[in-house]
């Protein structure tokens, strides 16, 4: 009972932990192995290393042993590379490949490496394809909340067109934001459109990567060229300072007005559209000047 006890205590406190590992019930089951036959072979070699020393493990046969590795190997590859290719889209698969040569050619940490940069790439190239404008409309249907005589709505209504309108969203980096320029270079080339203003909306944007700042100061250059007024409404104070540090916004700035919402910013360019309208020597000159633009 002594010995026993002895022995318990010894096992409780002197041996090492058991626990499943992966990589051996995985070669187990696709051996075929469901019982539990498999724990007592594999505490059975233990323990014959154990009374007798490792080196009767060099008498169990080599070809096995290699044949297992193979084995175990080469199922792995067919499932990372022939299931993979049904599963993964074609870009995903072509990493899953360049990895495998990488590994192969040069080493494993090279390939992770590779790969990773890979992934990157593919994630800058699909987020760069999502429109960065949740909404985008005219004066002619989004109008601010202030209340004006039934001619002066008409009167918007009809110069809508001059106001671009769109609300931007997500995260804003040089892929989007390029995308954005594209977009509101289209809207100007349209033929027998007269635009005035772009209004940005921020509200829904979660960040602005500074190398987005370079396609911001190529829109106001575009804007100086085209006579527009830039108009930037929720814009966070992070934005702000970068696009001040970038030499984007000025103080005061002849292209781009801030203003605190998107009401407040529509709300300036139709009172700028109608002062152009109501007095009559600039209504002259201005229809003048679409005449012969």
């Amino acid at each position: 009972m002594w010995d026993g006890h002895l022995a318990r205590q010894f096992i409780r406190f002197k041996c090492v932990a058991a626990y499943h590992t992966l990589s051996d019930s995985l070669l187990v089951y696709r051996l075929g192995a469901r019982n539990r036959l498999v724990g007592l072979v594999s505490a059975g070699v233990f323990a014959i290393a154990l009374f007798f020393g490792a080196a009767t493990l060099s008498l169990f046969p080599k070809p096995i042993l290699g044949g297992l590795l193979l084995f175990f190997g080469l199922s792995l590859l067919i499932e990372s590379l022939w299931d993979a290719g049904d599963k993964l889209p074609k870009t995903e698969y072509f990493i899953v490949l360049l990895i495998l040569v990488v590994v192969g050619a040069v080493g494993f940490l090279q390939g992770v490496g590779v790969g990773l940069v890979a992934e990157i790439i593919l994630f800058v190239v699909n987020y760069s394809r999502i429109d960065v404008a949740k909404r985008v409309d005219s004066g002619v249907n989004y109008r601010s909340r202030v209340q004006r005589p039934p001619n002066q709505v008409q009167l918007l209504r009809q110069k809508g067109e001059q106001t671009y309108i769109l609300e931007l969203q997500g995260l804003i980096f040089f892929g989007t934001a390029n995308k954005l320029l594209n977009q509101i270079r289209e809207r100007l080339d349209l033929a027998n459109e007269n635009l005035r203003f772009v209004i940005l909306d921020f509200r829904q944007v979660t960040g602005l990567e500074s190398s987005a700042v370079l396609s911001f100061a190529k829109l106001k250059q575009i804007a100086k060229k085209q006579s527009l007024q830039l108009v930037l409404t929720d814009l966070p104070p992070t934005a702000a300072k970068q696009f001040h540090q970038g030499g984007v916004l000025e103080t005061p700035d002849p292209v781009f007005q801030v203003f605190p919402d998107l009401d407040r910013g529509l709300e300036w360019c139709e009172s700028q559209i109608l002062e152009v309208i109501s007095c009559p020597v600039v209504s002259v000159v201005y229809r003048w000047l679409i005449a012969n633009s």
